[in-house]
């Protein structure tokens, strides 16, 4: 896994796997667009990074074989961002912004499984618990890592306004926020 990861890092390349045509190649540039400004902000950036390579079990397949979209890390402060890259058109219409409420509740149900939101937290959720695999894998002392959950969007999304999700609104930024939001989201 440590060589596998230095070659990706020497080579300037994300971890994971290469994007398949389509969605995901749009997700990847997303995901560029989202780590660029981090890394102007002095951030030590990795994109698709599978959870497998920051040390979740075999026996955790679901979470195991999932990515944390953006993975960034200001070691002076400790801060490490796990962060979920949402490429999404703007909510126009009252259907449109239920529909999207419904897609980020961080909660898992039986009959749709988790949704978007709950996959993130459940990432983030498992790296919170086990600060020492993500401590060897990003090379600072787990003691020092202070972890937040980050969801980068293309547009404003109207969950940035409920206040009774499990993700804190104030980690939820806007892609051309980003670079301005960053100095503070550091502290």
């Amino acid at each position: 896994m440590k060589a596998r990861a230095a070659r990706h890092r020497r080579a300037g390349r994300s971890l994971g796997s290469p994007a398949s045509p389509g969605g995901e190649a749009a997700g990847s540039a997303f995901e560029a667009d989202v780590a660029d400004p981090m890394r102007a902000c002095g951030l030590k950036v990795w994109t698709s990074v599978w959870m497998s390579e920051l040390g979740v079990p075999k026996a955790a397949r679901s979470l195991r074989q999932s990515d944390v979209d953006v993975l960034a890390w200001h070691r002076p402060s400790g801060r490490v961002f796990v962060a979920e890259c949402k490429r999404v058109r703007p909510a126009r219409t009252v259907g449109e912004i239920a529909a999207q409420l419904s897609e980020y509740r961080g909660v898992a149900s039986d009959d749709a499984g988790k949704d978007k939101l709950c996959r993130h937290m459940e990432r983030y959720g498992w790296l919170r618990d086990n600060p020492t695999a993500l401590a060897r894998v990003i090379g600072m002392e787990a003691s020092r890592i202070n972890l937040a959950p980050l969801l980068v969007t293309s547009a404003v999304m109207p969950m940035q306004f409920v206040a009774t999700l499990p993700h804190p609104t104030d980690m939820v930024v806007l892609v051309d926020d980003l670079e301005q939001r960053l100095p503070a989201l550091l502290s």
